[in-house]
């Protein structure tokens, strides 16, 4: 896909530690497809996940339920936070609200000792 990632759209970060769970909001100007794609492919994917001016970026990714997600954070001094996310369930659910469309993921976070990275 050639379309390129806007940066300066909505992205919210929602986390509620009472129940375990963070919901992340993006905006994109993009059609269904490249929306699928920005969640699904890894070098979209780095591209906005982070919260600036940290950056994203994964070192393997298995995209499919039962699969998995390693990536690191990176702080703008260098400083890295690595990150395992199983993905438990994932959906798509074309039009919500037109122009609306709503991908939904349900994964855990797991807390893996730097070593295995």
């Amino acid at each position: 896909m050639k379309e390129k990632m806007k940066s300066d759209l909505l992205m919210d970060f929602n986390i509620d530690k009472a129940n375990n769970k963070v919901l992340v909001k993006k905006e994109f100007a993009a059609s269904p497809a490249f929306l699928w794609a920005a969640w699904t492919e890894s070098r979209l994917l780095d591209q906005w996940w982070a919260p600036k001016p940290w950056k994203a970026g994964t070192k393997t990714m298995d995209f499919s339920e039962g699969g998995s997600w390693i990536y690191a954070m990176t702080s703008p001094e260098g400083e890295e936070h690595w990150s395992r996310n199983d993905y438990l369930k994932i959906g798509f659910a074309e039009k919500v609200s037109k122009p609306v469309y709503e991908i939904y993921f349900t994964f855990r976070m797991v807390i893996v000792p730097l070593t295995q990275f």
